[in-house]
């Protein structure tokens, strides 16, 4: 049934108004001939679309998400609610925004180092490297004296003359650049590599070796045998030969407390014929040594990190370890630790490198056949060098040298082999390396590509205080000797078995010379001849562990995930009261939502198929009848059906405003 609602006075006393049954109109559904209206237009007018309208789906809305506001969107007069909706959309928009700059700051993963002390922590030894500040060994002179290999002198010479011959031809820049030429690590590129070995130091200038682990000593006359320890030799071309000792492995480095070191200087430059040379390393030119503390397998940066040595004095470098621990974050990614211990994965060169004797590391590349560990230093010098040899075609001193420089990739600075063509050769070289391979922005495309920093590393805040060595050269003979005696004795006897008798060892014979002399000081003349102590062509190095504790500098996220969820909670609750439950209201919605549109589906099928079986296609009409008494309202009337067939659908009367 439909009651038709008056809209004036006049029209509450009309004659009645008689109206004809109507079809529900569905999508799909059946007109009066039955056919479906998607056919052909329907005859009737549709009372009303089952489908879910706008009101129904706020009031929905409103039901379902308890969001702050959003309740009040289906109640109350037009203007509050639109009040509400105007709030709902400028908080959601800003909550938005506040978001998704807050998302943007935590995509940056900055990162803030949090700095603790661990105390006794196990920090590994590590590795002291000793150069010399005058580069040559007593050898050298002979070598020079005999011919065999390019004298500083001569090299002078030779730099004079080509200075000359382009000034001749008023080519100041050039003869300018000559002139600046004459400096020890242009001798070195100018040399043969092997010439270069011969003429430093080699391990013989290490007089004694003293390492302390916990409360046991350990001396050594022979350096190359201390336990624990390896001496690895290396070329550099300002020091020439330069020697680093550093654990074997993990449990040496950590066992190790102390580690001392009695260094020659070795011979005195002779500045009479041979050293007339080097102008332009007057500045850097010093007597003693030139030391760097480093994690073990690295190579030392002698340039920034090292510690000058006084000669004839002792040198005590304390050191305290810090540990650095890196986040690997997409912006800043760093090589995790067992990428390092790897053979296969540790290599950033092609080149077959030897097995590492830690199993804490593995070698990643090589300069001049000595291997080191990775650092992201090195790993980007590698990878300029490379640029260096394919684009320039030598090999820049300064890098690592992944092979041999040769007549086809010599060194940059090598330009005495090409008299003729030198203008020529320096202003290639010049314009290629500044050019290209050492521009800063090349370094920075393969600190972001391909040479990360390390995840976990060492590094050392190290100290040196000077004094003078109160040592007596009747001490260190006597030192030396016991030392020697009982080597001697725990060798024959592991050789000859516990029951041999150790008198019979030359060792006791030795211990037995210094058990039975009254008086100590009273040594041979030349009992210590490789050593003056009352003179300064030596040095006296200690290395010592600070503390048994380890600073730990360790990255965190300014913005982790956490506090990423806790600012926007905080920013949902001041705007909108948004909470976690709003997940579960969403499934909530879209339940109901579903279910309303299958109930009303439903009802449309049913409509359809009571239609089909229908006899009449023509419904008993309805009257409408007005109240006769005046005190009837306005919005009130009475339906009275006629009447009706078996037929008839009750679905088919529906009680509504004439408005719907």
């Amino acid at each position: 049934m439909h009651l038709h609602r008056p809209t004036d006075e006049t029209q509450v006393n009309s004659s009645p108004i008689v109206l004809r049954p109507l079809l529900i109109n569905c999508k799909g559904e059946l007109t009066n001939d039955g056919e479906s209206d998607n056919t052909r237009p329907s005859q009737v007018t549709p009372i009303k679309n089952m489908s879910v309208s706008n009101s129904s789906l706020i009031r929905l809305i409103s039901d379902t998400f308890s969001i702050r506001g959003v309740p009040r969107l289906s109640r109350g007069p037009r203007f509050l609610r639109g009040l509400w909706l105007c709030f709902v959309i400028s908080m959601t928009v800003g909550l938005c925004l506040t978001s998704y700059y807050l998302v943007q700051d935590y995509l940056l993963y900055d990162v803030a180092v949090n700095v603790h002390v661990a105390l006794d922590a196990h920090s590994p030894f590590p590795a002291l490297t000793v150069c010399h500040h005058h580069p040559f060994s007593a050898q050298a002179y002979e070598m020079w004296r005999q011919g065999k290999m390019l004298s500083p002198n001569t090299f002078n010479r030779r730099m004079r003359n080509l200075t000359q011959y382009y000034l001749d031809r008023k080519q100041i820049d050039l003869a300018e650049h000559l002139y600046h030429y004459d400096s020890v690590s242009i001798y070195y590129q100018n040399i043969l590599t092997e010439d270069a070995y011969r003429l430093g130091h080699n391990t013989s200038i290490f007089l004694n070796c003293i390492r302390r682990v916990k409360q046991s000593l350990e001396i050594e006359d022979d350096c190359t045998r201390l336990e624990g320890f390896q001496i690895r030799q290396f070329s550099h071309h300002t020091f020439f030969n330069c020697h680093t000792l550093e654990p074997k492995d993990q449990r040496d480095a950590e066992a190790t407390d102390m580690l001392a070191l009695i260094v020659s200087l070795g011979p005195k430059p002779d500045y009479r014929s041979e050293e007339q040379a080097f102008l332009i390393d007057l500045f850097e030119m010093a007597r003693g040594l030139r030391v760097v503390v480093h994690e073990p397998g690295t190579y030392p940066d002698l340039e920034r990190e090292g510690l000058h040595v006084e000669p004839g004095k002792l040198n005590e470098i304390n050191y305290a370890p810090v540990m650095w621990e890196r986040l690997n974050t997409p912006p800043h990614p760093c090589r995790e630790d067992w990428l390092d211990r790897s053979y296969e994965l540790a290599k950033i060169t092609p080149d077959k490198l030897p097995v590492s004797p830690s199993t804490d590391y593995a070698y990643a590349y090589s300069d001049l056949n000595v291997s080191y560990r990775y650092s992201q230093v090195q790993c980007i010098l590698l990878h300029q060098q490379l640029d260096i040899i394919d684009k320039c075609h030598c090999q820049y001193v300064f890098n690592p040298r992944p092979r041999h420089p040769n007549s086809e990739v010599p060194y940059c600075g090598r330009i005495l082999d090409n008299d003729t063509n030198l203008l020529e050769l320096i202003m290639q070289r010049i314009e290629c390396l500044s050019g290209g391979p050492l521009n800063n922005s090349l370094k920075r495309h393969y600190e972001a590509t391909s040479c990360f920093p390390r995840c976990s590393y060492y590094t050392y805040d190290s100290t040196i205080s000077v004094t003078t060595w109160r040592a007596v050269d009747w001490q260190l003979h006597w030192l030396r000797q016991l030392n020697n005696a009982f080597k001697a004795m725990r060798q024959d006897q592991s050789t000859k078995g516990e029951n041999w008798p150790v008198n019979k060892s030359k060792g006791y014979a030795k211990w037995i010379e210094y058990y039975e002399k009254t008086n100590l000081t009273n040594i041979p003349q030349n009992a210590i001849q490789d050593l003056n102590l009352e003179g300064n062509n030596f040095a006296y190095v200690v290395l010592r562990r600070r503390s048994g504790d380890v600073k730990v500098n360790k990255e965190k996220l300014v913005l982790s995930i956490s506090v990423l969820l806790s600012r926007i909670g905080g920013l949902c609750s001041l705007t909108i009261g948004l909470t976690a439950a709003f997940v579960v209201e969403m499934i909530e919605f879209a339940y109901l939502l579903c279910t309303n549109k299958k109930n009303n589906n439903d009802k449309c099928t049913m409509k359809n198929n009571n239609k089909r079986s229908r006899n009449s296609p023509i419904p008993n009409p309805i009257i409408l009848m007005n109240k006769p008494t005046s005190t009837m309202n306005q919005s009130e009337s009475l339906l009275r059906p006629g009447p009706m067939s078996a037929v008839d659908d009750p679905h088919d009367f529906e009680i509504g405003d004439s408005n719907d």
